[in-house]
């Protein structure tokens, strides 16, 4: 399959096809840029969407084509995902935005080919991926903005202001990236980002999806242009393969700032418990990147953690937080190896240090570090605290059930005897 627009889609007869509710709903659905993607099968008979429904959910849509008078394609109808099943509101929007479209003569139906025009066509889709190279690169440009924090709960610790992690696309332009009329509601409609590489079009629409279908989307699209999104909102943890895919693709991610050119993505990346000192004891969070090809901060920051479940981290350098200027701060990227709890996120960001003192170390070794072991690594830097050890699971009680000695209590229910 290829990402297309039908040259010649009659949309006339679509009404009578799918009845005028659905034909109407369609036509709506146009205008409001539910229509996400457009597929063309190469037999020249079945067109492939993915439409966004009311209530937020996207449905995939299969339209069936016949060939009509004077060369036109007619449609017959079609099957959707949604409830109905098809010839519904989705199938007519798919087939109404794509008749839409301008007319582009290379989605033709393949036609009979002798031996040595299967070597044309083979070619062809060489020239054609090359000239899909040349066309214009779109990077993806990130910065911190900042915003106040909220207010806190009666009796909380103070609110952590959380900036979000703006994204915006960009273009080569004279004095370097910008933003030259793109936006993220573009990309659903190919015909208005055709000068753009067709894989840098294909994967920033991908991770708009991911930010559409978020936990905190709102359940009804608004209108006009969206042109900023905040990529620490997405909770899917797809967003690291799009992200390396991107690499691959040579779609760059660059700070707003122009100096600061590219964004570090490193590999991955853990938040530990590290205990140090002696009395009290001092336990703060710490963020570790596992080493890789780039060369690591001394002392890593995180300024945000990305999806509430916390499945990556913006971080900074100890030393370019000192400077106070965000705006110059140099970001880099990382997936995390485990969650981060919320509360261990605002622990992180707003760098507080918990303390035990001497008379309740022996309460945290027995009560408290065997909880938090559940929440992050607990591990001493400087060597001032040991582990306690952790002892195994023992059999309490035979024909009772089994007992975990060594924090926890887990009872089975007693086994009745068979009658």
């Amino acid at each position: 399959m290829q990402l297309v627009l039908i040259d010649g889609i009659d949309p006339g007869p679509l009404r009578d096809v799918l009845g005028v509710a659905a034909y109407a709903r369609g036509q709506e659905y146009v205008r409001q840029r539910r229509v996400l993607h457009t597929e063309w099968f190469e037999d020249g008979r079945v067109l492939s969407g993915l439409v966004r429904g009311s209530g937020g959910r996207v449905y995939e849509v299969k339209v069936d084509l016949v060939d009509g008078p004077r060369g036109r394609l007619l449609v017959t109808g079609g099957i959707c995902g949604c409830p109905l099943g098809g010839d519904c509101k989705h199938v007519a929007a798919v087939a109404l935005a794509v008749a839409a479209g301008p007319p582009r003569r290379d989605a033709a139906r393949p036609a009979a080919q002798n031996w040595a025009g299967a070597f044309d066509a083979l070619l062809e889709d060489g020239h054609r991926a090359a000239a899909a190279e040349e066309r214009t690169a779109i990077a993806l440009e990130i910065s911190l903005q900042h915003r106040p924090a909220p207010p806190a709960r009666p009796g909380a610790a103070p609110s952590v202001a959380v900036p979000r992690l703006a994204a915006r696309l960009v273009c080569p332009g004279r004095g370097g990236w910008v933003a030259g009329g793109l936006s993220w509601s573009k990309l659903v409609h190919p015909w208005q980002v055709g000068e753009y590489r067709p894989a840098h079009v294909r994967l920033l629409h991908e991770l708009h999806a991911l930010y559409t279908t978020r936990a905190s989307a709102p359940r009804y699209a608004g209108y006009g242009e969206e042109k900023v999104i905040d990529l620490a909102e997405i909770d899917s943890r797809h967003l690291w393969s799009l992200l390396d895919e991107a690499a691959d693709l040579g779609l760059r991610i660059v700070h707003a700032h122009k100096a600061l050119g590219g964004v570090t993505l490193h590999g991955t990346a853990r938040v530990a418990l590290d205990v140090t000192g002696g009395d009290p004891l001092v336990v703060a969070p710490r963020l570790l990147l596992d080493p890789g090809r780039d060369e690591l901060s001394d002392d890593p920051v995180p300024v945000r953690f990305i999806g509430s479940v916390g499945h990556g981290v913006v971080w900074v350098s100890a030393a370019q937080v000192a400077t106070g200027e965000p705006r110059l701060w140099r970001l880099g990227l990382a997936r995390l190896a485990a969650p981060v709890p919320a509360a261990l996120q605002q622990l992180a960001l707003a760098g507080r240090r918990l303390t035990v003192p001497a008379a309740g170390r022996a309460r945290f070794d027995a009560e408290i570090y065997p909880r938090l072991r559940a929440l992050a690594t607990v591990e001493s830097s400087d060597g001032a605290w040991s582990p306690p050890p952790i002892s195994a699971p023992t059999l309490a009680r035979p024909g009772l059930g089994v007992a975990l000695r060594g924090g926890w209590a887990d009872v089975a229910q007693p086994t009745r005897p068979d009658r």
